[in-house]
């Protein structure tokens, strides 16, 4: 119960993937932030949710408030698995699609010189484009059955390098969809020049900012 659902938990043999993002940089805000494209799976198999657990008390929250810390990368709602399973039903087909944007952050944990090395983020050129490379047997722990797991066995957190800031169900349910898996979809990257206060930031103004349709546009909207 004290620990987040994370959605999905991937099990490693002693052969283990590397997965690299092509990616663009472009900037704004004085920040140069990256875009590129991946596969459902790919963005499941190398990110968490900074997301809180169900059972966190009005106190807690109370306490949270009047003591916040840098170090709190608890700020998005659990995830609804009844919705996740939703979205898994409407990738599987092959003529439905998916097109919103997935957004991931990379902490600075991740990379160089605070880890082993599970991400790297490298300029390829001149004009912009960089590679994004996880190795994810870095960040795996071999439990006592002796498979290599995305999680801790005492904690039970999540080990993935990356955090998942927007689009944790399309990426969940497609990524358990055996059909729509491998379907690719637009990704943003937020840079380790980030701080957390920034990236919650973000997560805050793009779900609070938006504005539900009324119940007769998205009627005529079926109907179209």
């Amino acid at each position: 119960d004290p620990v987040p659902r994370w959605g999905t938990r991937q099990g490693y043999g002693d052969e283990t993937p590397v997965v690299s993002f092509d990616l663009q940089s472009f900037d704004q805000t004085g920040v140069t932030y990256f875009v590129g494209a991946a596969s459902f799976a790919e963005i499941d198999s190398v990110s968490r949710v900074p997301s809180f657990p169900s059972n966190v008390t009005d106190a807690e929250w109370g306490q949270r408030v009047l003591n916040p810390s840098d170090t709190d990368d608890q700020f998005q709602r659990p995830l609804n698995l009844l919705r996740m399973q939703d979205i898994q039903a409407f990738v599987r087909p092959l003529n439905n699609r998916i097109l919103n944007s997935v957004i991931v952050y990379i902490p600075p944990e991740s990379l160089p010189p605070f880890c082993d090395a599970s991400a790297r983020l490298e300029e390829q050129d001149e004009s912009g484009r960089y590679t994004l490379e996880i190795d994810v047997s870095a960040f795996l722990q071999k439990h006592d059955d002796g498979v290599n797991r995305t999680w801790d066995q005492d904690t039970g957190l999540d080990l993935r390098p990356l955090m998942l800031i927007d689009g944790q169900h399309r990426t969940r349910g497609g990524a358990i969809s055996p059909e729509g898996k491998d379907k690719r979809v637009p990704i943003v990257v937020l840079p380790p020049e980030m701080t957390l206060a920034d990236v919650a930031r973000i997560f805050t103004e793009i779900n609070t900012g938006s504005e539900e349709l009324a119940p007769l546009h998205q009627l005529h909207l079926r109907h179209r």
